[in-house]
């Protein structure tokens, strides 16, 4: 550099010559200071990417311990499975945070003949899950998707036969107003012993999932009974 320098200084002016290298070595501190900046820049930003991996570390593990006493406690007290189609609605019903029952579904399962009154308790508490979530907008896509993802006999709607011929099966009174069941979660076929019907209705105003029957199924293309 200083050869550089010497043999810039013999063709220009010494004035210009003095002006200029002034001018470089405050580039040359600038950068440097720039440099420094910005390595004490990239520390501060590892030392809060650390407090914030700490900080989750420590929400995690007292969320275990949390739940491994919930959990705990559970095992002390179990409970029994439903015994019937009715006492799972009512036991469902009575947990339900975003979800409603109309009395046509307490109705329904007291008459429901369905063997495996837990599966109905299971479907029951996946639906006011996914219930949940709507109401917490976290189901961007709705929830007939959330339904398909995580419901394997969940179906989104009925046919032209029952929403015609037999409309009167699906229809209820929600709030005073009349609305027609038609999203539904499907168990079982052949026997009635075997065949299960969950019918709702999504409350898109109030952000709810409404049940308005549960039990055997409503007359349709296939089934006219």
């Amino acid at each position: 550099m200083s050869a550089r320098l010497n043999e810039a200084a013999s063709n220009v002016d010494g004035e210009i010559f003095d002006q200029f290298v002034e001018e470089y070595e405050q580039v040359r501190t600038h950068a440097d200071e720039l440099e420094m900046a910005a390595l004490e820049a990239e520390i501060e930003i590892e030392t809060l990417r650390k407090e914030r991996d700490d900080a989750r570390r420590q929400t995690v593990g007292i969320a275990r311990a949390i739940n491994a006493e919930a959990k705990a406690a559970v095992v002390d007290v179990p409970e029994e499975p439903p015994a019937s189609v009715l006492e799972a609605v009512r036991r469902a019903e009575a947990r339900a945070k975003n979800t409603i029952y109309l009395s046509e579904a307490f109705a329904s399962a007291e008459e429901s003949q369905y063997e495996d009154p837990e599966r109905v308790a299971d479907d029951l508490r996946l639906i006011d899950e996914i219930a949940q979530d709507w109401a917490a907008g976290e189901l961007s896509a709705g929830p007939h998707t959330a339904f398909k993802q995580r419901c394997s006999g969940y179906r989104d709607g009925i046919g032209q036969k029952a929403s015609t011929q037999y409309a009167a099966d699906y229809t209820r009174t929600l709030d005073g107003e009349i609305i027609t069941l038609g999203p539904h979660v499907r168990r079982g076929i052949g026997a009635v012993a075997a065949i299960m019907r969950i019918y709702m209705y999504f409350d898109t105003t109030n952000t709810r999932v409404v049940i308005g029957h549960v039990g055997r199924k409503l007359r349709d293309d296939s089934n006219r009974n």
